[in-house]
């Protein structure tokens, strides 16, 4: 099967639909975190590193899409996603 460019479209829209949905969750594991006084050196080093990370992931895959082909990038893609998934369900309430 061919990736089209519809594909892209209608798997950004997703990604993006997951965002909204686990930004509030990011946002209330952050502010239980934060300590009087560190709230800003917290915000900055989550959202900064996350930043940093997404970023390099954007590279990796673009360059593995030129190489290997959008099939291997989604299929990675799903991969990690489903993985993490997993992982978040043994994930203690501590």
């Amino acid at each position: 099967m061919r990736v089209k460019t519809i594909h892209v479209v209608w798997i950004q829209g997703l990604l993006a639909f997951a965002e909204v949905i686990i930004n509030p969750s990011w946002s209330t594991v952050i502010a239980l975190a934060l300590e009087e006084g560190k709230e800003r050196n917290t915000y900055s080093n989550f959202y900064g590193y996350r930043s940093l990370f997404e970023g390099g992931a954007a590279i990796l895959g673009g360059v593995l899409a030129s190489s290997l082909g959008f099939n291997v990038l989604f299929s990675l893609m799903a991969g990690f996603a489903l993985t993490a998934s997993l992982l978040a369900l043994f994930l203690e309430k501590n």
